[in-house]
């Protein structure tokens, strides 16, 4: 027997359920070296095409097979392999070989499935997300539907333009004929669910806002301070500025702080970058610095700042704040920005919180009937241009619970 066919007879014990603990193992053993990649994939191929031979490598089935294999095969953790996952059939899976069985895991429910009443109930097949969907409030109170205006300028306030580029980028442009800065006047953007944007404010600081966020800032920032207010999750990489000070009698140059304010938090930056992920009603608001300095602080229900300390981050650290409580530990830098670069991302997380992730996006309402399911753990990385139809079936291919798509409401159990 040539290698390739033992591991496709492996592939074959394991879709089946007759795999003994030794050839698991040695399954196991060889998915973990990535350089054997294309031959699984190749092998997986080969059952397929021997289950029924006159299909054709298309449709929704097959593509919804790959997209998710190949996300989850190129995964950072995937490459590197870490921490633990549930067990399956009462085996621990660690790092890799948990990524890759749960890659087997969605190949073989198409494997098995095809041609068959599925076991797992159909989910209603939903759009994809649309991105760059935000609105823009003026300090008047007017509105602008920032996805249907057209590139150019969108608005002139007291000689500050703000400006749609053809990339889809808001850039606020500070003129010499400006009037001085007055805090009262303030815009704000608001992203739509499964929509995200960005924009340049007057400083230069540039923010990446994640779906269902919302930022609020001055026209025009004052010279003794620099403060946003964000409700959602936001990315930034703030401009160091510089401003003159009277000090003992003499001007020195003093560097002007950049706050982000969130209903529980406030953040208080020189120069840097960092993601603040702070929606009303998620239990923990998180910071993740990747670089240069913050120092977060807890605010209590009048906006002050609550009586535990503030803490300040470095690069690769985050701080989690659970009610007034603030706990630093080192960053999951790639779960933390998965949104911004288009990725659902998650390192051993909590069903309940993922499902929170993915209903925000796609502005559907998880259920769940079984609350036992809301903290089981677990891993895995697709698109967020994928539908929800795709990835409902992912998760429920790997045991992670039942899911049902009725109108905007997903039941989990």
């Amino acid at each position: 027997m040539t290698g390739e066919d033992r591991i496709a007879l492996l592939i074959r014990q394991y879709a089946d359920g007759t795999i003994s603990r030794s050839d698991y193992d040695e399954l196991m053993s060889y998915v973990q070296n990535t350089g054997n990649e294309p031959d699984l994939s190749e092998a997986m191929d080969r059952i397929w095409d021997e289950q029924e031979p006159n299909d054709t490598a298309s449709g929704p089935h097959f593509d919804v097979r790959e997209r998710v294999y190949k996300t989850i095969i190129h995964s950072r953790e995937f490459e590197h392999g870490s921490g633990r996952l549930p067990s399956l059939k009462g085996w621990y899976i660690t790092g890799t070989a948990a990524l890759i069985t749960l890659a087997l895991s969605f190949t073989f429910y198409w494997y098995i499935n095809r041609g068959t009443d599925s076991q797992v109930p159909e989910v209603a097949r939903t759009g994809r997300p649309e991105t760059m969907r935000a609105t823009l409030t003026l300090a008047d109170g007017r509105t602008i539907d920032l996805g249907a205006a057209p590139d150019g300028i969108v608005a002139d306030q007291n000689g500050i333009s703000v400006r749609k580029t053809k990339d889809g980028v808001l850039v606020y442009q500070v003129s010499d004929a400006a009037r001085s800065p007055d805090g009262r006047a303030r815009n704000t953007v608001n992203t739509a669910t499964g929509g995200q944007y960005q924009l340049v404010l007057p400083d230069g600081s540039r923010v990446f806002l994640n779906t269902a966020s919302s930022l609020e800032f001055p026209v025009q920032f004052e010279d003794d301070e620099r403060t946003v207010v964000l409700n959602g999750e936001g990315y930034f990489e703030v401009t160091k500025r510089d401003v003159m000070t009277g000090q003992n009698g003499r001007q020195v140059k003093k560097r002007l702080p950049f706050i982000v304010r969130t209903g529980r938090q406030q953040v208080e930056v020189l120069g840097t970058q960092f993601n603040v992920q702070g929606y009303k009603d998620d239990r923990v608001t998180t910071t993740t610095l990747l670089e240069g300095a913050v120092r977060v602080v807890a605010l209590g229900k009048d906006r002050s700042a609550a009586g535990n300390r503030p803490v300040v981050l470095s690069p690769g650290q985050s701080a989690s704040l659970t009610g007034n409580t603030l706990q630093v530990k080192k960053a999951d830098a790639e779960q933390a920005l998965a949104w911004k670069n288009g990725l659902f991302t998650f390192h051993s997380q909590d069903l309940e919180s993922i499902m929170s992730e993915i209903s925000r996006w796609y502005n559907v309402k998880a259920e769940f009937r079984d609350d036992r399911l809301k903290t089981a753990v677990f891993s895995g990385s697709f698109s967020r241009s994928d539908d929800l139809e795709t990835v409902l079936q992912v998760l429920q291919t790997t045991g992670a619970g039942r899911f049902k798509l009725e109108g905007k409401k997903v039941l989990v159990w």
